[in-house]
This record gives C-alpha cells, structure tokens and sequence, in this order.
C-alpha cells in the first residue's frame, strides 16, 4: 500500500520482525530506532497510515493496493467495513461475491436425507 503524499507524519517504515529481538538492540540504538516501536506488519502499518490519513481529513476517492495487501482477508474487511471504495489486486484463485452470500444451517426435512 503506498499513501502518495509529501508529509512526513504518513510515512512509516517497515522493519524484519528480527529487527525487534534483542541481538539488534545495538543496531537499533545506532540507527536511532525508538526503543518503544513494536514490529507491525506490512499491512498493519498500511491501515494505520490509511487511517491517519482518515483522521486528518484528507480527501480521496478510493484505495488501491496490490496483491501483498489484496490477499489479506482482514485488511479489505476492515476497508470495506469503513464503507471505502478498494481496487485490490488478488490472487487468482480467491473467491469473491458479487452480492453477500446468506450463510446458515440448512434446515431437516424428514424423509429427505439418504437411506443407509
């Protein structure tokens, strides 16, 4: 997900969880890598900065993202549950819905199931 604006505050970086153990303590230090910053995935990183960017007030029209992004079940539940517009590239074999699926137990009828 890449948020296209020229401010400093949208811009996060992306750090290997390995960056966050205890053997880089030192490298972090050096790097001045605030020693309360958690490890967060790529796509944790990308909603929180598409939700600062909501926060803010700035204006756009929809949400694109590729298929890193697009393969996360959660993150287009969260964009879609925010009622956001989301072009997202997908993997080939992922199941879409044109409309909301009705999902439920089908209801026993007697005599209908399978003799033994």
């Amino acid at each position: 997900m890449a948020i296209s604006l020229p401010l400093q505050d949208y811009r996060d970086l992306f750090l290997p969880e390995i960056w966050f153990s205890e053997s880089k303590a030192q490298d972090r230090k050096l790097l001045g890598i605030p020693d309360d910053l958690k490890f967060k995935t790529k796509i944790e990183i990308g909603l929180e900065s598409l939700n600062r960017v909501i926060r803010n007030g700035v204006p756009f029209e929809a949400i694109c993202f590729d298929g890193l992004y697009g393969r996360s079940e959660w993150l287009r539940s969260q964009i879609q549950q925010a009622n956001h517009v989301y072009m997202a590239e997908i993997p080939c074999d992922t199941n879409v819905y044109l409309s909301e699926p009705k999902l439920g137990v089908p209801l026993f009828k007697p005599g209908a199931g399978s003799e033994i």
